[in-house]
C-alpha cells in the first residue's frame, strides 16, 4: 500500500474517532479519581452518582450472578462495603466503555459482538490467573479490565470500517498495519491515553502481543488471550485448538506458571465467562435502576 493510502486510511480514523462520543462527566471524573491511588472512596461514590444510569447499571451489576451476593444490594455505599473501591470502580469504568460502542446498526452490532466475547474471556482468565499468582486483592480488578479493554483498538477499527471490515471483525497485526496503517493496539493507546487513563494499563494493553518482563498485566493478557483461543472460550466451535497465538518464553516465569498449572487453573473459566456476560447485557440495558436510600 501506498503512503497515500496509508493517510487517507488514518484520516477516515481520525475523522470516526472524532465522532465517537465523549465520555459523561461522571465517567471523565471516576478516571481521574482511579489515577490517584489514594482517592477516598466516598469520592468515587460522589462521582458515580453524577450519572443515574451509570449508577442504576452500577446496581444491576453487582446483584447479578456474576458477584452471587447473599443479599440484595440497593445503594452505592453498601456495594461498596461488600466489593471495596477498586471493584466498584471497575465496574463503573467497563460499564461505560461498553456502552460508549452500542450501535443501533445490526450489522455493526454483529461484527462487534465477538470482539466484546473475546474480550470478557480474555478479562475472566486474566483475572483467575491473577488469583492463583496471588497478586494482591486491591489489584486483581485491574487485570480484569486490561482484559475487557484489550482490544478496544479492533472495535474502533472495526466501526470505523465496517462496511470494508473482514467477516468475523478480526485480523492479524500485520494485515491491520497494510490496510490501515495502524494497529488496534496504537489505536487503544491512543484512545484509552485521550481518555486519560493510567499510563500501566495503557502500556500493558498497547504491548500484550510482546510485552516485556517489566509489564507484568501485559504479560497475564498475552497468556490469557491465547489461551481463549486454545480452550474455544470465545464461542469457536469444537474443542481445544492445535493453532493458538504463541506464548513468549518469558510470560511463564512473570505468571510464576507453567503451561500445565495455567491450564489446570483454567478449568472453571467457562462457568466464570457465562456469569461475566452480564456486563455485556447490562452495558445495552435500557432498563432505569434507581438507587435507593
Amino acid at each position: 500500500m501506498t503512503n497515500s493510502f496509508h493517510e487517507n486510511q488514518r484520516a477516515i480514523l481520525q475523522n470516526y474517532v472524532k465522532t465517537m462520543p465523549s465520555f459523561s462527566p461522571a465517567t471523565a471524573k471516576i478516571v481521574q479519581l482511579s489515577n490517584n491511588l489514594n482517592t477516598p472512596a466516598n469520592e468515587l461514590v460522589s462521582a458515580i452518582r453524577l450519572d443515574p444510569v451509570l449508577t442504576g447499571k452500577v446496581l444491576q451489576l453487582v446483584n447479578s450472578a456474576y458477584f452471587s451476593l447473599a443479599q440484595k444490594v440497593t445503594s452505592l455505599n453498601r456495594a461498596l462495603v461488600y466489593l471495596g473501591i477498586n471493584t466498584i470502580k471497575n465496574l463503573a469504568l467497563s460499564t461505560a466503555v461498553i456502552e460508549m460502542f452500542e450501535s443501533r446498526n445490526k450489522d455493526l452490532t454483529e461484527l462487534v459482538r465477538p470482539v466484546w466475547r473475546h474480550s470478557l474471556a480474555t478479562a475472566v482468565c486474566s483475572k483467575i490467573l491473577a488469583k492463583a499468582a496471588q497478586v494482591p486483592q486491591a489489584e486483581i480488578e485491574e487485570y480484569f479490565i486490561a482484559g475487557l479493554l484489550h482490544d478496544l483498538g479492533r472495535i474502533i477499527l472495526v466501526q470505523a470500517f465496517f462496511e470494508k471490515y473482514p467477516n468475523g471483525g478480526h485480523l492479524e497485526l500485520e494485515d491491520e498495519k497494510f490496510r490501515y496503517g495502524t494497529t488496534h493496539c496504537e489505536v487503544a493507546a491512543d484512545t484509552l491515553s485521550r481518555w486519560k487513563f493510567s499510563e500501566h494499563l495503557i502500556e500493558a494493553i498497547s504491548s500484550n502481543h510482546a510485552p516485556t518482563p517489566a509489564n507484568k498485566i501485559g504479560n497475564f493478557l498475552h497468556v490469557a488471550d491465547a489461551m481463549t483461543y486454545r480452550l474455544c472460550l470465545n464461542n469457536e466451535p469444537g474443542g481445544q485448538q492445535e493453532k493458538y497465538p504463541e506464548i513468549q518464553e518469558s510470560a511463564w516465569a512473570i505468571l510464576g506458571m507453567n503451561e500445565a498449572k495455567v491450564l489446570e487453573e483454567l478449568k472453571s473459566a467457562p462457568e466464570q465467562i457465562e456469569k461475566a456476560e452480564v456486563f455485556l447485557n447490562i452495558a445495552s440495558s435500557k432498563e432505569l435502576v434507581k438507587e435507593e436510600p
